[in-house]
């Protein structure tokens, strides 16, 4: 049995393609994909429960919700032995970037502690992952938003950095968060890293 959404071959394709590279842009598939991410992406409420958490204990700072696609590329070997990167992602004819794997990415922020919800899936079946994590204030190395220009339009992707090699990034959006927010968020967490 395949857990494959109704339009999922259609959908890859929209991504894969042939050998030649993905197929070319259809408004109808285009549409399809957009009303994946809405059905999937996630809420903050979502993420309160997830987490087991009152409303009521978050109330520091506003917290971080981005949802958006994931720059990931594929490495395919050819027949000939030969390999290429694959994107898997691509901006449609309406301009709007779209990738196979998409991402809602929550942070919010207790007395104790940083939470974090992660929710990924793709446009092809319906395997989602949803992750979550505590992470103690005094863990938090950094927290950065970047800017990835696609197709000469900036999108921004928000990072959180902890010891070692492990960092949280969420997928692009179009809307970056508000200077005031993020400096907001740099103070919270310096604030309570010195207690």
């Amino acid at each position: 049995m395949t857990n494959k959404r109704i339009n999922g071959e259609k959908n890859r394709k929209y991504f894969f393609g042939g050998c030649w590279g993905p197929s070319l842009s259809n408004s109808n598939t285009e549409a399809e994909i957009d009303e994946i991410m809405l059905s999937e992406r996630s809420t903050f409420n979502d993420a309160l429960r997830k987490w087991g958490i009152d409303a009521r204990e978050m109330k520091l700072i506003n917290p971080v919700v981005i949802t958006g696609p994931i720059l990931q590329t594929e490495i395919f070997t050819l027949q000939n032995g030969q390999t290429r990167n694959k994107k898997l992602y691509r901006v449609g004819k309406d301009g709007q970037l779209r990738g196979y794997w998409n991402a809602t990415y929550i942070l919010g922020f207790t007395e104790k502690q940083a939470m974090l919800y992660v929710k990924k899936w793709n446009v092809y079946d319906h395997d989602v992952n949803v992750n979550t994590e505590e992470i103690f204030y005094k863990d938090i190395v950094s927290i950065n938003v970047s800017e990835e220009i696609i197709d000469s339009t900036p999108y921004f992707k928000f990072t959180l950095n902890v010891p070692g090699s492990a960092s949280f990034n969420s997928g692009l959006s179009r809307n970056s968060l508000e200077e005031k927010h993020i400096q907001a968020l740099k103070t919270l967490i310096r604030e309570k890293k010195s207690e």
